[in-house]
């Protein structure tokens, strides 16, 4: 599970008041106990009154929920380049626990121009990381034109000023692409 969803939980759980306890009476569609000694002020109403204000509470929770999600510290860029065969994009996830790379590389050919390279090999290559990735075609042709690559690490630092730098190599062909963030 990841850190922000612990971080609202244990957010959440500071909002709820402590007086509802889950348990098998029915309120309407609510399994709630309504704790006499915590809850003295419920003793008079109504059980439509109970269900109004329980809903209402609920969508109190639900839209503090949502406020803490938007407010996660969670910064994204972007880098895009192409070349005279290949278009690139490196988007870039910077949070509390570390930085994530999801790179594409497109082929704007014809698939079939493809077939002749018996492999693709791609690299990227930032001032702090870089990524690299081999798709083997001896076997088999390729069937899609788009070729990705994931990772992770748990360094925080990152610089958005920064261009990088991608190396594509097919068959006997190489091109370098400059990627630069949006």
């Amino acid at each position: 599970m990841s850190r922000d969803v612990l971080t609202i939980g244990r957010l959440f759980l500071l909002i709820v008041p402590i007086g509802f306890e889950i348990i098998g009476t029915q309120v309407g569609f609510f399994s709630i106990l309504l704790s006499d000694s915590k809850l003295k002020f419920l003793e008079g109403m109504g059980e439509m009154r109970k269900i109004r204000l329980l809903q209402y509470a609920g969508g109190a929770m639900i839209f503090l929920l949502i406020l803490l999600i938007g407010c996660s510290d969670r910064e994204q860029y972007i880098y895009k380049g192409n070349s005279e065969n290949w278009e690139a994009r490196l988007k870039v996830t910077v949070m509390e626990e570390g930085v994530t790379k999801d790179f594409t590389l497109n082929y704007r050919g014809e698939l079939k121009d493809l077939t002749d390279a018996n492999e693709i090999m791609y690299e990227y290559r930032t001032a702090s990381s870089s990524g690299k990735s081999t798709a083997n075609f001896s076997e088999e042709p390729p069937s899609d034109k788009s070729f990705s690559h994931h990772s992770g690490s748990n360094r925080i630092a990152f610089n958005e000023n920064q261009t990088v730098d991608v190396i594509v190599k097919w068959g006997e062909e190489e091109e370098k692409i400059e990627l630069k963030n949006e």
